[in-house]
């Protein structure tokens, strides 16, 4: 009687779980495709590339798509789609580490808000990137993702 109990409520759970995670992924879809769209309408309020502008609108599409994944069994699916998020989060501060133009700032150091320009710009952003992007892939090729069953 109480192993039924606990499955019945394990049941109850998973379907919660998986209308959660379908809410989420239809939200961040809409949201990913309005973003690409305003892009594409106003182009000219943008003061980036538009790429780097589409590549922010991926980032909410992929994450729709992973939020669908969730209740999949599909590892390798997961995987893939978060190494093109992680590539999609990294490319505008790529673009400002590494992209055309200059670059300004503001540091607070010892003395208070400082402006900065070039590369006291570019080097943070560019370190972090690399880091991040480094790092979360490695850990993801090599299986150190956090799983279900733990």
């Amino acid at each position: 009687m109480v192993l039924a109990k606990d499955a019945d409520r394990e049941d109850s759970n998973m379907a919660e779980k998986q209308s959660k995670s379908l809410i989420f992924g239809i939200v961040f879809l809409l949201f990913g495709i309005l973003f690409a769209f305003l892009i594409y309408v106003r182009p000219d309020l943008l003061q980036v590339p538009a790429w780097v502008a589409y590549a922010s609108a991926g980032v909410f599409l992929v994450s729709g798509l992973l939020a669908f994944t969730v209740n999949l069994n599909r590892l390798d699916l997961q995987k893939g789609l978060i190494l093109l998020l992680i590539t999609l989060l990294c490319l505008p501060f790529g673009w400002i580490a590494f992209g055309p133009g200059i670059r300004e700032c503001s540091a607070h150091g010892h003395g208070g808000w400082t402006q900065q320009s070039g590369l006291a710009c570019r080097i943070p952003f560019g370190v972090g990137i690399l880091f991040f992007y480094i790092t979360f892939t490695w850990a993801i090729i090599r299986g150190q993702v956090p799983s279900k069953d733990t």
